[in-house]
């Protein structure tokens, strides 16, 4: 059985790409509002993105945008606390974010291939 998780979030830092064993992952932390008022609380998850995929989108995964994604949700207890974690499966830039080099307008990002070599759009 899996867990599956939707959620508008926004990035908390640029994502960075490491080795782990025979491929890559792509890892980056992201927030999301849930609740209103008063009741309003940010929660954070760190979400990875497997192989050269996540490599390619690395680039556009920087502090501040804002995503859609969509994946797998487990957690893990270190130092006694509780992290959740998002092995995402969709990505799909929601736009907003920092300023960028065309003087704050928003640039269209590239398709990137997805792992059976289709075109996916953001």
């Amino acid at each position: 059985m899996s867990n599956t998780i939707s959620m508008l979030a926004r990035l908390g830092k640029d994502a960075e790409t490491r080795t782990a064993g025979s491929t890559t992952v792509t890892g980056f932390n992201c927030a999301s509002d849930v609740g209103f008022g008063d009741r309003k609380q940010t929660l954070w998850f760190s979400a990875s993105i497997w192989g050269a995929r996540g490599e390619k989108l690395q680039k556009h995964l920087t502090k501040g945008k804002l995503v859609f994604i969509s994946g797998e949700l487990s957690t893990r207890e270190y130092n006694e606390k509780t992290y959740m974690e998002i092995n995402v499966d969709k990505i799909d830039f929601a736009g907003g974010g920092q300023s960028n080099e065309s003087g704050g307008q928003r640039q269209e990002e590239p398709p990137v291939p997805d792992s059976q070599g289709d075109s996916v759009p953001f």
